[in-house]
């Protein structure tokens, strides 16, 4: 077992099916389910009164379901300990592939451990004991349980095994569908637990076993097995699941917004007090992701890397000028987090994976891309010459595909990149701008394509955001009256400050956009709808 961290989690999210979802571990008044996990929670938030607690678990779910309908919405929520117990419903399957199995459940474990979650598991009691009539899944439930503590060790996860404590397959700690625990078994599985993250107070007395049961004749135990065959057994592989809900019922489903509840100490052995919703800020909070801000140092790209690490991130910068990128240095370290300083040319594919790599060595990750850097020309069409034109869209646009390129090969599901466009990508603003206006269209559908190849495929959003007029050193070379004759056509009649397209980065950095993708979002006052 990997030794785990110092018990001070405020953040937990579990991931499953019916086993975590707590199905035949019913509320004194049959409102719902209470399961191990929320027994889990209780006792986390017995040391952390402000733990913050997520039950993603939908029963019936096959292993390949939970990590597509609850990974992305898990690290969403930025955990710091989660639970993913799935993959009994594939077991049981005759057909199952235990490595594909599997697969799904490291893809879940490596995702979530990379965003820095402590992450426990545990493998699946010897379901013969528990039901004769299984037999025929043994053998895929022990090479499971085989694979799967390979995973857990490879990830530095925490691994309770249960396989190799006989009192896991007590029937007396299962319901009798024999495919869930009941209330008993929940408890005992919540103390294995707690036990193997090294909770305080925890201990092995979940191993001991019950006392000896009273002998029941053959003959008795073959009615019980045809009992239970006729009542349980149903086609597919979750037994008994059909059979937990009215037949009418819609099946349940991982919420569209999952959200938090904080746990309460419960104040007797059979009652959980009511939880409370989290806080809607935390949904814009960046702690423990690191973002990559391309042209940071000046204008935009400082006010960027400032704002994300008030969020809570750690900064890397990029900027050919490196001696200014000092500046910003100093500015996110002033907010308490981690920044680095890379000498880039975003048009050179070489200094993009440079920059990456140097993010990855020194700060662990990359989380958010913000795809800044860019240069402007202001030269008639019949004058500007082919390097002009190259030197725009080579910044602007190749660069910003260079870097989403270095970026996307490190980023773990739930990252996101943000270009930098402009309302110029969308409408003319009178100055003769073509290879800069062509830059941030092509930008945009860069945006849209990367969001349609890669949100699916690896987790990762991509957007855009279309400036309006802000004060930076590209507006400090306008003509005051040219400013002027814009701000008149600004429906909110003024210029934006800096500070609202920093604000705009972070929402769709963190979780609280986790359903915006392939979007340009314009933000200029209403420019483009006068």
């Amino acid at each position: 077992m990997v030794e785990p961290p110092s018990p001070s989690w405020s953040r937990y999210v579990a991931l499953g099916d019916s086993t975590s979802e707590g199905l035949e571990d019913p509320l004194p008044d049959g409102s719902g389910y209470r399961g191990w996990t929320d027994r889990l929670a209780e006792r986390v938030a017995a040391i952390n009164p402000e733990l913050r607690y997520a039950n993603l678990a939908v029963r019936g779910k096959l292993a390949r379901q939970v990590r597509e309908e609850q990974l992305q919405p898990a690290l969403a929520l930025a955990p710091d300990l989660a639970t993913v117990v799935a993959g009994l419903n594939d077991v049981l399957r005759r057909r199952c592939d235990v490595a594909t199995v599997t697969g799904h459940l490291e893809a879940m474990i490596g995702a979530l451990r990379a965003a820095g979650a402590t992450v426990d598991t545990f493998t699946y009691p010897d379901p013969v004991p528990i039901n004769p009539i299984a037999r025929p899944a043994r053998e895929r439930v022990v090479a499971f349980n085989a694979t799967l503590r390979a995973v857990a060790e490879r990830h530095g996860a925490v691994l309770v095994d249960l396989e190799r404590h006989p009192v896991t397959s007590d029937r007396r700690l299962w319901h009798p569908d024999r495919l869930h625990a009941n209330s008993e078994g929940h408890a005992r599985i919540a103390a294995a637990i707690a036990d193997g993250l090294g909770l305080p107070g925890a201990d092995d007395a979940w191993a001991q076993p019950l006392p000896p049961a009273a002998r029941v004749p053959r003959h008795r135990a073959l009615a019980g097995d045809a009992e239970w065959a006729g009542r349980h057994l149903a086609p597919g592989s979750c037994a008994g699941c059909a059979a937990a809900r009215p037949a009418t019922a819609a099946p349940p489903s991982a919420p569209s917004s999952p959200r938090f509840t904080r746990p309460q100490p419960i104040r007797s052995a059979d009652h959980m007090s009511e939880p409370t919703l989290s806080p809607v800020l935390d949904a814009f909070r960046l702690d423990r992701k690191v973002a990559v801000v391309t042209g940071a140092s000046s204008g935009l790209g400082v006010a960027f890397a400032r704002a994300l690490a008030e969020a809570g991130a750690d900064v890397a910068l990029g900027a050919r000028r490196v001696d200014r990128l000092q500046d910003t240095k100093k500015l996110v370290e002033d907010t308490g987090r981690r920044a680095i300083a890379v000498a880039t040319d975003v048009a050179k594919p070489e200094d993009a994976r440079a920059l990456v790599e140097a993010t990855m060595r020194d700060l662990g990750r990359v989380d958010i891309l913000v795809n800044n850097a860019g240069v402007g020309t202001a030269v008639p069409a019949s004058r500007e010459t082919p390097e002009q034109f190259r030197r725009v869209i080579d910044i602007n646009l190749n660069g910003a595909y260079w870097m989403a390129q270095a970026a996307g090969a490190v980023m773990e599901p739930g990252s996101s990149i943000i270009n930098i466009s402009s309302v110029l990508g969308i409408t003319t603003a009178g100055l003769p701008q073509a290879a800069y206006a062509a830059s941030k269209a092509g930008l945009n559908g860069l945006t849209r394509d990367l969001a349609q190849q890669w949100t699916g495929r690896k987790g990762i959003r991509v957007n855009a955001i279309a400036p309006g007029f802000f004060a930076s050193e590209m507006t400090d070379q306008y003509p005051p009256e040219y400013l002027e004759l814009q701000r008149a056509r600004i429906p909110a009649g003024r210029t934006g400050d800096p500070r609202e397209l920093a604000a705009t980065v972070v929402f769709l950095a963190g979780p609280g956009a986790g359903y915006i993708t392939g979007q340009t979002l314009p933000v200029d006052g209403g420019m483009t709808i006068a």
